[in-house]
C-alpha cells in the first residue's frame, strides 16, 4: 500500500509539473506572437504609407510635363518606395528563422494541410484504381 501511495504521489507531482510547463509554454507563445504582431504592424505602416503617398503624388502629377531630371528622380524614388513596400512580405521568413515556436507551428500546419490534401488525393486514386479493377473483373466474369 505504501508503494502505491508513493507512486501516486509522484505521479500527481509529475502531472502538476507538466501542467506548469504547458502554461509557461502557452504564455511564451502568446508573448512571442503578440510581439511579432506589434512589430509587423509597425513595419507595415512604415512600408505602406510612403507607397500610398507616392502613388497619390503620381496620380496627381500624371499629366504634367516633367524634365528628364525630374523623371529620373521620380523613378529612383519609386524604386525605393516599391522596395520598401514589397519588403513588407519578407517578415514571414524573418519569423520563420528567428522563432522556434513559430517554426514549429508552421511545420504542424503544413503537415496537416499536406496530409489532408495529399491523403485525400491518394484515397481518390486508390478508389479509382479499385473501381477500374472491379470493372475489369466484372467484364471478365460476365457471360456474353
Amino acid at each position: 500500500m505504501l508503494f502505491f501511495g508513493i507512486c501516486t504521489y509522484k505521479n500527481i507531482h509529475n502531472i502538476q509539473e507538466r501542467s506548469i510547463l504547458k502554461s509557461n509554454r502557452i504564455r511564451q507563445v502568446n508573448y512571442q506572437m503578440a510581439l511579432m504582431l506589434v512589430l509587423q504592424s509597425i513595419k507595415s505602416s512604415f512600408a505602406s504609407v510612403p507607397y500610398a503617398i507616392f502613388n497619390t503624388y503620381m496620380l496627381i502629377t500624371i499629366n504634367r510635363n516633367k524634365t528628364l531630371l525630374h523623371q529620373a528622380k521620380e523613378n529612383i524614388l519609386s524604386q525605393i518606395v516599391y522596395f520598401l513596400f514589397w519588403s513588407n512580405y519578407t517578415s514571414f521568413f524573418v519569423y520563420m528563422y528567428s522563432s522556434t515556436i513559430f517554426k514549429d507551428q508552421w511545420k504542424k500546419l503544413m503537415k496537416k494541410i499536406f496530409c489532408c490534401l495529399y491523403g485525400k488525393r491518394q484515397r481518390q486514386l486508390h478508389y479509382q484504381t479499385q473501381l477500374k479493377q472491379m470493372t475489369v473483373v466484372q467484364s471478365m466474369v460476365k457471360p456474353n
